[in-house]
């Protein structure tokens, strides 16, 4: 993912075929962005009629650790975030999940950890395991396979920042993900709290709110507001993120 993330020459996706306006499935943004787009018109209402919709607030626990696996979800709009707890009790913000995800993604037969909606978010979710789903729908086994290798990418890429000693760098990298998800933006909303960006990357707050200091002085992004990140120099944030070094540049003038 990280490579991916990386790559300003990345393929794009593969635009999903159209669908009637009367179809249910029409108005659904994340169509063309996620497993959906493998299926035609009458796969795809198949799909749609053989699960639910979910509109769920902020905080809600779609299914906890150690939870059996029932269930695939579709995140249509939203964040989430997939958390795992030690003996001790110390929760690990293991990773953010954006519109377009699936969610529930699994070999297990119970959960390795936690999936909760950072703010309001609505989903589709339907029954069984991603094994059962590709039985149902054969088309559907590609995808799942290619979204089974980004996250065997992603867990290396996390490792290979969470090994870093730079702050900044894992925060830099962190950005990337998240805008390797919206192409073609070079904004960022962030909706989840700087604890949870802490947690993910290791870090405490003050440290992550340092590390964005640090980022926006060597002139790789701009903070209009403690939300909003925009990306200056995409060129400038790879090289930060792929540093072990903090960042020691002057302040330049916003």
């Amino acid at each position: 993912m990280l490579a991916r993330m990386c790559d300003p020459n990345a393929a794009p996706r593969t635009p999903a075929p159209a669908l009637d306006p009367q179809h249910p499935c029409a108005p659904c943004p994340m169509r063309s962005a996620s497993i959906c787009a493998a299926l035609g018109a009458d796969r795809l209402a198949q799909l749609k009629s053989a699960g639910r919709e979910l509109n769920l607030p902020a905080g809600h626990s779609l299914y906890r650790q150690h939870d059996a696996v029932d269930a695939l979800y579709l995140l249509r709009s939203g964040l989430l975030r997939l958390t795992t707890r030690d003996a001790e009790g110390r929760e690990q913000v293991l990773a953010f999940r954006q519109p377009g995800a699936l969610i529930g993604l699994t070999a297990r037969a119970r959960h390795a950890q936690g999936a909760e909606t950072v703010q309001p978010s609505r989903l589709c979710r339907w029954p069984g395991n991603a094994t059962a789903l590709a039985a149902r729908h054969p088309e559907l086994a590609p995808p799942l396979l290619g979204l089974s290798l980004q996250a065997l990418d992603g867990a290396c890429d996390q490792a290979l920042r969470l090994g870093r000693h730079a702050a900044t760098a894992r925060l830099a990298g962190f950005l990337l993900e998240l805008l390797s998800e919206r192409p073609g933006q070079n904004e960022l909303q962030l909706a989840m709290k700087r604890a949870d960006i802490a947690a993910h990357l290791g870090l405490n707050k003050e440290s992550v709110s340092r590390s964005f200091t640090q980022l926006r002085r060597a002139g790789a992004i701009a903070l209009p507001r403690p939300d909003r990140v925009h990306l200056l120099r995409p060129d400038r944030l790879r090289e930060l993120a792929n540093s072990t070094r903090p960042v020691l540049q002057p302040e330049r003038p916003r």
